[in-house]
């Protein structure tokens, strides 16, 4: 039953500063010529045009209007899976784009500006699989950061709602996973707290990763055991069945090589349907991930290949010099199993120009040439000569056209 007066409501609505002015006005026409209007059908009546959302309807309905906005967002829906509003999407009145809002545990000054420091480093960073975070900050007591918004379902909807995710669709998803992250280790960024949530799926079937530099606002301090982070945030709890030996020790000291083993959890779960170690004690957990190996793939899902069963092993190595050396050669090691169709030449990767060619600079102006290939020690001799022969003839022919 309502306990909300037409009045009331739309006193809400305007403190919620959802609507526009104009949508105002035009509520208020229609509450004067309708006097026998209710707060329900009106309510509803916003919600079938767009105007509101079924979040926004029952925070208004709680008097508490002013709580979906935040600076120059509106907030219209939770995303987190308890619907507790610890994760919302949420929209820019600047440019009406949808975003995604997380808000996080109470930190440090010295931490949000050792983070921001790291943040602006992200937010530079383009790849179209990683989501990318526009802003952290703090409004009275709320800490929070921004990110662009995706539709989609994350990995953990799908293995917690039982989808059935094959062998191939679990290769080519880490192998998306892999390229995203490899290209973000170059740039000196680490997830270091990967885990289902953090991968979603759009509508399209593309592969985005989340949330990646979260992990540097989850320690407050260098040194700080995952012991102590979890004291602090109950929103790494779900992390531990995903983290790495060495960030269980010290996750203030990322490592790429941690992110590598969080992955290679995530395709035993998809693969498995059961995370590694199921241990109920967080303590037993985290000894686990140390000390213990997980149950054989292959005992629990016999459609698996053994050579995909194997790469995921290798990437849960408890040493990381046992694992694969990054993540292009784990996307390399997953390829075989892949949908043809997500596999990409080199020369087709997001950033791949940084890889694929030369900048020179001739007569004080700079151009590309393709990078010669690799090649190892067994190689032809007369190769070596063929390639060194036409990198020095595209170079001369550079300099004839600069000197024109």
């Amino acid at each position: 039953m309502t306990t909300i007066s037409t009045d009331s409501f739309l006193t809400q609505l305007k403190d919620s500063k959802i609507l526009a002015a104009n949508e105002l006005a035009d509520i208020e026409k229609v509450i004067s010529r309708s006097p026998n209007l209710t707060v329900d059908h009106l309510s509803e009546s916003l919600i079938e045009k767009n105007l509101l959302t079924t979040f926004q309807k029952e925070k208004l309905f709680k008097r508490r209007g002013d709580s979906l906005h935040l600076w120059v967002y509106t907030l219209l829906e939770p995303l987190d899976p308890e619907g507790e509003g610890s994760v919302c999407r949420a929209k820019d009145k600047r440019n009406r784009e949808e975003v995604v809002l997380k808000f996080l545990p109470e930190r440090g000054s010295g931490v949000l500006v050792r983070s921001w420091k790291q943040m602006q480093t992200y937010r530079d960073f383009k790849h179209p699989g990683v989501a990318n975070i526009y802003y952290l900050g703090q409004i009275k007591n709320r800490y929070f950061l921004v990110r662009k918004y995706f539709p989609g379902k994350t990995l953990q909807e799908m293995v917690q709602r039982g989808e059935k995710i094959s062998y191939q669709k679990t290769a080519t998803i880490g192998y998306e996973v892999a390229l995203a992250l490899q290209m973000c280790h170059e740039k000196g960024l680490v997830h270091g707290l990967l885990k289902p949530t953090d991968i979603l799926l759009t509508p399209s079937d593309q592969t985005i990763v989340l949330d990646v530099g979260m992990a540097f606002l989850m320690s407050s301090k260098q040194g700080q055991s995952f012991v102590d982070t979890f004291t602090i945030s109950n929103h790494l709890s779900a992390a531990i069945d995903y983290a790495s030996p060495e960030a269980i020790v010290n996750p203030a000291e990322l490592q790429a090589s941690g992110d590598q083993y969080s992955l290679g959890c995530i395709l035993y779960t998809c693969l498995t349907g059961r995370v590694p170690f199921p241990q109920v004690k967080m303590m037993e957990k985290m000894a686990a991930h140390s000390y213990d190996v997980p149950p054989a793939i292959e005992s629990i899902c016999p459609d698996c290949p053994q050579g995909l069963a194997n790469v995921v092993r290798r990437m849960m190595e408890k040493t990381p010099g046992k694992r694969y050396a990054n993540m292009d050669v784990v996307a390399k090691a997953l390829q075989p199993w892949v949908d043809k169709n997500k596999i990409r030449s080199n020369s087709s990767l997001p950033g791949s120009s940084l890889h694929d060619t030369v900048q020179i600079r001739v007569g004080g102006s700079t151009t590309s040439i393709p990078r010669p290939p690799v090649i190892n020690s067994s190689t032809n001799p007369a190769m070596w000569m063929g390639v060194g022969m036409g990198v020095m003839a595209l170079l001369g022919g550079l300099m004839m056209l600069m000197a024109r």
